[in-house]
């Protein structure tokens, strides 16, 4: 349930409430073909992680109730795929133009 493959592929990772500390790897953009990174309810801390830039073929984002802060980097808004976006519960302290 945590990790879904397709074709050998990861398309899917939901730790979600999976008590996650720390911050982001940026080993996570490794993970070409990810679609959907669902990280609600852990206790993840920092700035959005580099690794996610080129996470080209992400679709949702969910970190929700985190304690990730800082401002949301402005290479956010290139995420072409990225259809939903959820952050609420962190301390981000703003949002660039192009998200």
């Amino acid at each position: 349930r945590g990790v879904t493959c397709k074709d050998g592929v990861v398309r899917k990772l939901r730790l979600v409430n999976n008590k996650v500390t720390g911050a982001l790897p940026e080993s996570l953009g490794k993970l070409s073909g990810l679609r959907e990174l669902l990280l609600t309810g852990n206790h993840i801390s920092g700035p959005l992680s580099e690794g996610i830039r080129p996470l080209r073929e992400l679709r949702i984002l969910s970190a929700s109730k985190n304690q990730m802060a800082g401002t949301l980097p402005q290479w956010l808004g290139e995420l072409e795929e990225l259809k939903e976006i959820n952050l609420s519960y962190n301390s981000f302290v703003s949002i660039p133009p192009s998200v």
